[in-house]
């Protein structure tokens, strides 16, 4: 409790502006992240935890060939009870135009909460392929991008930053990194055949970075971050933990269970019977530091497969610590049927 303590009097001291300004659980909905074909829709959702959704804006983040204006034929919507969301409509016409990063934004008693996420082509026509789409560092970490070559043509390939000039040390690269990463650093990287940007068929990633080094945060970088169960990341600036979709709590320590999220856990992805399947397909995105990922349950680049026995939550990215063994977990919740593992605790069994 000693470590806990003093965060917690931080919260209570400063609980109504964390909350009442930065939206911690502000949630970007990306359905169809990666654009499944050029004549299917596709759509981004925006949730503010303040239900107020006339008060979102979207926009296109950079240019990644295809300028700063939103595609031509999208069109906006307010969706009511019990989602209060807006809607960002990407029907097919727009086509490739849909490639690229967007964002939306909230702002509350002058502080602007923004959530960026990104449109990829569909695999059979991606011409590179991002090992990890999303990437989360803290400052003065070594940051590692490796792309795929997909279609192999006999052109250079070339690097941009943030729609700046061609990053000319990574010509002809795969693989590059950053050594002792900084927040400069942080934005949309491209990764495409030199005269062929245009064409929308490359390789986008982001990288986020914490303006702190790992477990501390504020203006300083000189407070300890509070504890970040189930895959959340503590802010660096405001030092609350920015939740995985699908868990909630100070701590991120409550798990929503299937096809539900939210700060009350009472959003809900899709109306139906397949309670478990409700979230597949949806990329979710939280305000940075903490990016995007698929469902709790669901990984892959439509978000459409299930966990392995053994893991769980978020892009399956959290092992289960089961006492009855792997297939005891819930791949969902992390939750187990039989109780935890020895030594672990908590709704998941995360905490030791």
């Amino acid at each position: 409790m000693l470590h806990i303590l003093p965060v917690y009097l931080y919260f209570l001291l400063c609980s109504s502006f964390v909350v009442g300004q930065f939206d911690s659980n502000f949630t970007l909905q990306n359905v169809w992240g990666r654009l499944p074909s050029e004549t299917s829709r596709s759509l981004i959702q925006c949730v503010s935890s303040n239900g107020q959704p006339g008060k979102i804006k979207f926009g296109r983040t950079i240019d990644v060939g295809e300028g700063l204006k939103l595609p031509k034929l999208t069109q906006q919507f307010l969706q009511g009870a019990p989602v209060h969301a807006r809607i960002l409509f990407m029907p097919s016409g727009d086509a490739l135009s849909r490639f690229g990063a967007f964002h939306c934004e909230v702002t509350n008693g002058g502080v602007t909460t923004k959530i960026t996420t990104l449109k990829l082509p569909s695999e059979s026509i991606a011409e590179f392929e991002p090992e990890e789409p999303y990437i989360v560092a803290n400052q003065g970490d070594d940051v590692y991008f490796a792309m795929k070559k997909v279609v192999a043509l006999n052109l250079p390939l070339r690097w941009r930053h943030d729609g700046g000039d061609i990053i000319e040390k990574w010509n002809d690269q795969l693989n590059v990194s950053i050594p002792s990463v900084t927040i400069t650093d942080a934005g949309i990287y491209e990764c495409y055949y030199e005269g062929r940007r245009n064409e929308h068929v490359h390789g986008i990633l982001r990288l986020i970075v914490r303006g702190c080094p790992s477990g501390k945060y504020g203006q300083l970088c000189d407070q300890d971050c509070p504890p970040c169960y189930n895959g959340g990341i503590c802010h660096d600036r405001w030092g609350v933990c920015v939740c995985p979709p699908g868990f909630t709590g100070q701590h991120c320590e409550k798990a929503c269970g299937g096809n539900l999220f939210g700060a009350e856990c009472s959003k809900i992805c899709t109306s139906g019977q397949h309670v478990d399947r409700g979230c597949a397909i949806h990329l979710f995105c939280k305000p940075d530091p903490y990016g995007c990922s698929c469902a709790p349950g669901y990984k892959g680049p439509i978000c459409a497969t299930e966990c392995k026995p053994g893991w769980y939550g978020a892009d399956c990215k959290q092992p289960c610590h089961c006492a009855n063994g792997s297939k005891a977990c819930n791949r969902i919740t992390g939750q187990c049927n039989g109780g935890c593992s020895h030594g672990w605790i908590g709704e998941s069994c995360q905490i030791r």
